[in-house]
């Protein structure tokens, strides 16, 4: 039943990137998404994620704070004990795939392996582009 846990969905990123690598070299990154709700004046939701190897390196090289992404996820409950001996758990989002949404279309092209599909940026007028 793991192929039914999927998120696909719009949202920004809301932190500034961290890449990492594991003792064996496996690149992973760490942000926060904003996911805007549909009623007006309620503030956006922000959840945690992850993403693992070229997704990562993808997002570490060419994303930003602020950029709107369209991603699949995988919902994931992380569990750990406190220094306190305390049980603790949060939901993460781990990147699958992601695909850039900037508004300019003549600054980016598609790049990607398998099922995932990559956007690669090339160098803009510096505007943001929302």
């Amino acid at each position: 039943m793991s192929e039914f846990n999927q998120w696909t969905g719009l949202a920004r990123i809301a932190t500034d990137i961290e890449g990492f690598a594991t003792q064996s070299g496996k690149n992973y990154c760490k942000f926060s998404i904003a996911i805007p709700r549909a009623q007006k004046n309620v503030p956006a939701d922000f959840i945690e994620c992850t993403a693992w190897g070229k997704t990562a390196d993808f997002l570490c090289k060419y994303a930003q704070k602020g950029d709107e992404v369209l991603m699949t996820a995988r919902l994931e409950q992380n569990t750990w004990t406190n220094k306190e001996g305390q049980k603790r758990s949060k939901h993460i989002l781990n990147f699958c795939s992601v695909k850039d949404l900037r508004k300019s279309k003549q600054n980016r092209t598609e790049y990607g392996t398998g099922d995932n599909t990559f956007t690669e940026l090339y160098e803009s007028d510096g505007e943001l582009p929302f």
